[in-house]
């Protein structure tokens, strides 16, 4: 990454594939199955075995099942701090409770829509029920509806308990950007 960063990225320039795998080969020569880590892992839809390889600098892998709130719908703040609704997606629950593109949302759940973060309407709780003032070209109208939810995975890299020296040390060089040793499992 370091290697992207500075010959590429900082340059202002963009990487191909075969870029990339000329850096690794650079960096890695014993690294025989070059072409078929890409055709499985980069081109392909194997899964890569994050816990293995991230053993090697002690660290594992968590992932915990989340449930996540989805709005059903779009918005961005209007020069004049109201929200305006760009999208309402199809068969949504906002689109159920008549919720309309170009809609302008005045109050969500009794705050004026004016003094609240943008993203305060999409992290909602899963299960929280919306109360949304709208205005609708004259008209004022009061919305509720329950957001639909879906389940997605957090992920996070942890440090192994059971990290022996070798691993630790792995793992220091590659915060430090430091990878001299040769990796084997």
């Amino acid at each position: 990454m370091r290697r992207l960063n500075s010959d590429f990225a900082k340059r202002g320039l963009c990487f191909t594939q075969e870029d990339l795998k000329s850096i690794i080969a650079e960096l890695a020569p014993g690294f025989s199955r070059l072409d078929q880590f890409f055709k499985d892992y980069v081109t392909g839809t194997e899964e890569l075995n994050y816990d293995r390889y991230l053993a090697f600098a002690g660290l594992g892998l968590v992932t915990t099942p989340v449930e996540t709130s989805v709005p059903g719908f779009r918005a961005a703040r209007q020069a004049d701090g109201g929200i305006a609704v760009r999208l309402v997606e199809a068969e949504s629950q906002a689109e159920v409770a008549g919720l309309r593109e170009g809609d302008v949302i005045t109050q969500l759940n009794g705050h004026d829509s004016r003094k609240l973060p943008l993203r305060q309407f999409f992290q909602l709780k899963p299960g929280q029920e919306i109360r949304l003032k709208i205005r609708r070209g004259n008209a004022a109208l009061t919305l509720r509806f329950t957001p639909d939810s879906r389940q997605e995975i957090d992920y996070e890299i942890v440090e192994l308990s059971h990290a022996n020296s070798d691993e630790v040390n792995i793992r220091n060089e590659w915060l430090e950007g430091r990878t001299s040793q040769v990796l084997k499992r």
